[in-house]
């Protein structure tokens, strides 16, 4: 079915599920101190098994500086850490986040097995039956392509980008800040900035120090065509570059 219902799946919204992370939070500090000392890991990392709480809350404040928009990132200690999620998501929302060139990403043959959502806003619109016929004409495609005996990768181009895949991002926490930061703008789809709220939620889990860090994620609500705000803001500023000065 369009909207097949299990929670692994996706049903009503993107899955992430983390499955495996290296590393600790002190591995995390010992890295970030080999770049701002001259003492070896090994002796960093019995110092830091001295401290407190709160003192390594401080220490790796103060190792990440004050960090005034996302693009100010810290050093490469913080490659030292590593997490791998499986995702299930609409295909469209893969696509972006697949873009990312610093990680590692793996992915299942699309097809039409794990379903397709539909959109809030088309059914507010009136036409939702129209979309679920939509997907229904390119499972029947993508169906009649596959029963002929042609390549799944080949019957895959018949089907809608609502359509549901399962893949893997395998990452370092720099680059989790990077993707995470970046992707829960609120002028991104909905989807992948679901997916990046869900990752920053899995890492607090297991390395809360290491997601407080991560300050620019955006939690802000917005009416969902988002894409509109960027646009204006284009177009202001081509108009403003093309008005004739005075």
């Amino acid at each position: 079915g369009l909207d097949r219902r299990a929670d692994e799946d996706g049903a009503g919204g993107p899955s992430v599920r983390l499955t495996h992370h290296d590393g600790d939070e002190d591995l995390l500090l010992a890295a970030l101190l080999f770049e701002a000392t001259g003492t070896g890991e090994h002796a960093a990392r019995a110092a830091i098994a001295e401290l407190g709480e709160d003192d390594r809350a401080a220490l790796l404040g103060d190792l990440v500086g004050e960090r005034s928009n996302r693009r100010h990132r810290p050093g490469r200690g913080f490659e030292a850490l590593r997490y791998r999620f499986e995702i299930v998501s609409d295909y469209g929302a893969f696509r972006d986040l697949q873009r990312h060139r610093m990680l590692t990403c793996q992915w299942q043959t699309l097809t039409p097995d794990l379903g397709a959502g539909v959109p809030e806003e088309v059914d507010a619109a009136g036409v939702g039956e129209d979309y679920r016929r939509a997907l229904e004409v390119s499972r029947v495609a993508y169906e009649r392509i596959a029963d002929a005996g042609h390549d799944a990768r080949a019957a895959m181009y018949a089907l809608c980008l609502g359509y549901r895949i399962r893949y893997v991002l395998d990452l370092n926490a720099r680059e989790a800040m990077q993707l995470i930061e970046l992707r829960s703008g609120r002028e991104g789809h909905p989807t992948y900035r679901a997916v990046a709220h869900a990752m920053h939620a899995r890492i607090a889990e297991v390395h809360p120090a290491v997601a407080a860090t991560m300050t620019h994620v955006d939690r802000e609500t917005e009416p969902r065509l988002e894409r509109i705000l960027s646009e204006l803001r284009t177009q202001a500023k081509v108009d403003a570059l093309s008005t004739p000065r005075a």
